[in-house]
């Protein structure tokens, strides 16, 4: 676990602290990623690839910033929904505001 995810200790044990850590990321993991037409998708495409950019440069900021990722994220480049507006799931922890701009 990131060190910095370990501030989740002060409100639960280690043990807890990380088995919600891990729980997160398994259940981000399992969600399906699909058309918004498909009944087995849980997350579908923003809304047009346009928007795809500023959501990546926001995540590249974080890990600039000293963001911990825990899960990475990023446009999805490969398979048949690189031509969508797919974004991976993602999961990180910010100590602090990267700010307004």
């Amino acid at each position: 676990m990131p060190a910095r995810l370990r501030h989740l200790r002060r409100a639960a044990p280690p043990r807890q602290a990380d088995k919600l850590i891990q729980g997160l990321v398994r259940a981000l993991q399992a969600l399906k990623l699909g058309q918004a037409a498909d009944a087995t998708s849980a997350m579908g495409p923003m809304i047009d690839k346009a928007n795809v950019a500023p959501v990546n440069r926001i995540v590249e900021k974080a890990i600039a910033g000293s963001a911990e990722v825990v899960l990475r994220g990023g446009p999805v480049t490969e398979g048949p929904l690189a031509a969508g507006a797919f974004y991976l799931r993602c999961l990180g922890y910010l100590s602090r505001s990267l700010g307004g701009g």
